[in-house]
């Protein structure tokens, strides 16, 4: 060392330049910091060799070279004694600040192993996707000294980065991380692209310009984003914010790599869990609307009940069904589940294209709107007014066609996943058949009706119509037989007109007979053929009798053949 890099104001002497070399504080900086770099297991020959060079260098002094006669005096002795004295002392102290150094290293080094064996401990006890990420969250931020963080995960399609658990975030930058494509996110793309974490120290000097603005806006100063990684592939990222520059590094970045790759295996795992647990609830849901749709020919019946069932799978607060009206080409409410039904039957009836019952009507595809405040085609201004958001129409189809909507909605504005979709839409499917068997069944119904009311009107013409007919022509020729003064031919014509009446009112007794007539599940076809035979046999008096060959033969046929066997069996004894 020169005498040049002396402390200022430092005796150039001999004994001057060995106490500068001795205080100098560069110097000392220095030793520390190479001290700092030593492994322990060269502490021992430090703390052997340096004093025994030390007194040597002294001895030499003092023995071989000219000045060190000085040495010997007593001026000397104090010298070289308090020499001996800053030399302990200073040795001392550097040994004890590596020992402190590295003793603080092992604690922290332990530290680190307990919080990250206790995160891995932690990732084991739930199977909940929201409960691992938010534990684990909270500690790894407790280990790094984060202020903020948060917990991304990408969409199936991975374009996407969507967040549900965070902490310390501001409700504006929530807003920007809450979900946002991955090409707006420099920084997660990154992390995704490449898989290796991504430091910023001080984002004020590092960041891009738009970083730096938030950072400055949000007040922090060193950011942390970290890959999710399992099974080779990233499925999201590890978000960390801590207000002062410098709080990150390298080795922190190394640290919580291990542990998010431990947090994604576990996402992963209960992301399983969840879905074939969830699988199998939908599976149970649909099975119950099979059943509950089959359980009923109430059309308004079965549609409340699919309607239930869907809000209570989807979340959802209130929904409605439409049915479409083919002739008046609209949809028509047909009933409302759920919260303020008045505010959705403020418009009972929608044109094909008006609204959103419109809109399925026209194009048979789904309409999905996040916030109906914002939306100038939703015409219903209570349900708006009331505070809805979500608002999801599903068209019901059947046989290729549209035949109604069902409507969702939900207070909160959020995104209605694929998944969800794809499941309202299974069931809007299931519903629409079911509405349409039961429309054909009311169809079918109508259809029967007319037809045995056509049969009675043929059996009222071609019965009680004709006899009717003939008492009123006798009538007329009774009394013209009076007008003439002919009682024996008028009371020949009038027992005539009895004999008809009684005919009318047999045929009229055996055809309310007929009506009467039921088959009864329970009974079967051949019971209630000999109760028809025997109920004629009283009326008419005319003996008729059953013969089935072979004896307890069980005759089946379907309900439409048992009906008309009936029937004719019924015309060919009034004949």
């Amino acid at each position: 060392m020169s005498e040049d890099a002396l402390p200022e104001g430092a005796e150039k002497t001999p004994i001057g330049n060995m106490a500068g070399k001795l205080y100098h504080k560069d110097m000392i900086k220095r030793i520390r910091a190479d001290l700092g770099r030593m492994e322990l297991r060269h502490l021992k020959w430090l703390a052997i060799l340096l004093p025994m060079a030390f007194l040597l260098a002294v001895d030499y002094v003092r023995h071989f070279v000219s000045w060190g006669w000085f040495l010997h005096t007593r001026s000397g002795f104090l010298v070289v004694y308090s020499m001996f004295l800053v030399g302990v002392s200073t040795f001392a102290n550097l040994i004890f600040h590596l020992v402190q150094r590295t003793q603080d290293k092992v604690k922290r080094q332990n530290e680190e192993l307990t919080a990250v064996s206790e995160i891995a401990e932690s990732l084991g006890l739930s199977l909940s996707v929201n409960v691992i990420m938010r534990d684990a969250l909270d500690r790894v931020m407790r280990l790094v000294h984060a202020d903020s963080g948060a917990i991304c995960l990408l969409t199936p399609d991975r374009t996407e980065l969507f967040s549900e658990t965070y902490t310390g975030i501001s409700p504006r930058m929530l807003e920007r991380i809450r979900r946002q494509k991955l090409a707006d996110a420099p920084i997660g793309t990154k992390v995704v692209t490449t898989g290796s974490p991504v430091v910023l120290s001080d984002v004020l000097k590092e960041g891009t310009p738009s970083l730096q603005e938030i950072a400055r806006r949000e007040g922090f100063g060193s950011t942390m984003s970290l890959p999710l990684t399992t099974q080779g592939r990233v499925v999201g990222v590890m978000a960390l914010i801590a207000r002062r520059a410098g709080t990150f590094d390298d080795s922190a970045a190394r640290l919580v790599s291990g542990i998010a790759n431990q947090v994604a295996t576990a996402v992963e795992r209960a992301s399983l869990f969840e879905e074939g647990a969830r699988r199998t609830r939908e599976l149970a849901a649909l099975n119950e609307l099979s059943a509950a749709l089959n359980s009923s020919l109430n059309l308004k019946e079965i549609v409340k009940a699919a309607l239930d069932r869907a809000m209570e799978l989807s979340g959802m607060e209130a929904g409605e069904a439409w049915l479409w009206d083919d002739e008046a080409q609209e949809m028509v409410l047909l009933t409302h589940s759920g919260l303020f039904p008045e505010a959705f039957r403020e418009i009972t009836k929608f044109k094909k294209g008006e609204g959103f019952p419109g809109k399925v009507a026209l194009t048979g595809e789904p309409v999905i709107c996040p916030d109906i405040s914002t939306e100038d085609s939703f015409l219903r201004a209570g349900v708006k007014k009331a505070g809805f958001r979500l608002f999801v129409c599903i068209p019901l189809h059947a046989k290729g066609k549209v035949v109604g909507a069902m409507d969702l909605a939900s207070r909160e504005s959020r995104r209605f996943t694929p998944r969800e979709l794809q499941l309202m839409t299974a069931v809007g499917n299931q519903v629409g058949v079911a509405m349409e068997n039961v429309l054909l069944y009311q169809r079918v119904q109508s259809l029967a009706v007319a037809e045995e009311r056509g049969r009675i009107a043929r059996e009222i013409h071609d019965g009680v119509a004709q006899v009717l007919a003939y008492v009123n022509a006798k009538t007329l020729t009774v009394r013209r037989f009076l007008d003439i003064g002919d009682p024996a031919t008028a009371r020949s014509e009038l027992s005539e007109l009895e004999r008809a009446a009684k005919d009318v009112y047999a045929d009229t007794r055996e055809a309310i007979l007929g009506l009467r007539s039921t088959i009864s599940p329970r009974d079967g076809f051949i019971a209630a053929l000999q109760e028809y035979l025997d109920k004629f046999q009283q009326l008419s008096g005319i003996p008729v009798s059953l013969t089935i060959v072979p004896e307890n033969t069980s005759v089946r046929l379907s309900a439409e053949v048992e009906i008309q066997v009936i029937r004719i069996i019924q015309e060919a004894l009034a004949n």
